[in-house]
C-alpha cells in the first residue's frame, strides 16, 4: 500500500485491559505481511466449516492454534458474534479465517483481526475477516486466555467488520449501483485514504456494536467451540 511499517506500530500497553486496543490506528489496516486487497496464504492442516450467515453462505477455516497460544474463540464463536451484526453490514463477506501465525511472525507481537476484501487461501478465496492466534507467554506479558476471548471477540473482530461496513460504503455498494466507475478505481481512491481515517470509522463501529450489544445482554456469550 505504499506506506513503509513501522515495528514499534504493534506495541502497545501490553498487560493491561486495554491490550491490543490501543496500538497504532494503521496497524489494524495495514500490515508488512500483505495488503488487505491482495491477500494470500497456505494454511496447514484445518478444519473447514460450511455455514450460513444471514442466510447467505459463509466458510468458516479455521488452524488449531499452537501449544501456548489462543485465538480466544472458536470458529462458531466468531460466526455467532457476526450473526448478532446487522445483515447488511456482512453483505458478501465469503469467509471466516483462523490462522495460526508463524514463529516469526509471533515475534512482532499480536495481529489480532483483520479485513481482507481480496483473499486466496486455495481452494477457498474471496473477502474475508482473519483472526490469528495470540501467543500467551509473549515477551512483554502473560496473556490469559479470558484476555485475548475478550479483545479478539468483543473489540477486534467487530473493528475487522468495521472495515468491511466502510468498504461496502466506499466501493462494493457504488459498483453494484452504478457502472460508471470500475471497482478498480474506486479501490485505488478507498486505498488512497489515510489509513488512521479507515481505522477511526472501524472503531467508531466497533464501539457503536459492542454498547448495543452489551446493553442487550448479548455479549459476552459462553463458547460454542
Amino acid at each position: 500500500m505504499g506506506t513503509a511499517w513501522q515495528a514499534e506500530a504493534r506495541r502497545g500497553r501490553i498487560g493491561m485491559a486495554v491490550f491490543g486496543r490501543a496500538w497504532s490506528k494503521r496497524q489494524l489496516v495495514a500490515h508488512p505481511r500483505q495488503a488487505p486487497e491482495r491477500y494470500a496464504a497456505r494454511l496447514g492442516p484445518h478444519e473447514v466449516i460450511q455455514s450460513q450467515l444471514h442466510g447467505r453462505p459463509l466458510t468458516l477455516l479455521a488452524e488449531p492454534a499452537r501449544l501456548g497460544a489462543s485465538y480466544g474463540c472458536g470458529p462458531r464463536d466468531a460466526r455467532h458474534l457476526l450473526s448478532l451484526l446487522p445483515k447488511p453490514d456482512l453483505l458478501g463477506l465469503d469467509l471466516v479465517v483462523l490462522r495460526q501465525p508463524s514463529r516469526r511472525e509471533e515475534i512482532a507481537g499480536p495481529l489480532w483481526a483483520r479485513c481482507l476484501y481480496r483473499a486466496d487461501f486455495g481452494r477457498h478465496k474471496g473477502s474475508a475477516l482473519l483472526l490469528e492466534a495470540v501467543h500467551l507467554g509473549h515477551a512483554k506479558a502473560q496473556l490469559s486466555e479470558a484476555a485475548v476471548r475478550d479483545t479478539m471477540l468483543y473489540d477486534r473482530l467487530l473493528r475487522a467488520v468495521g472495515l468491511w461496513v466502510d468498504w461496502q460504503k466506499q466501493v462494493r455498494r457504488p459498483v453494484l449501483k452504478s457502472h460508471s466507475r470500475t471497482k478498480g478505481t474506486l479501490a485505488a481512491a478507498y486505498l488512497a485514504r489515510p489509513q488512521a481515517e479507515r481505522a477511526a470509522a472501524a472503531e467508531r463501529y466497533a464501539k457503536r456494536q459492542a454498547t448495543r450489544l452489551r446493553a442487550a445482554g448479548r455479549i459476552p456469550f459462553e463458547t460454542l467451540d
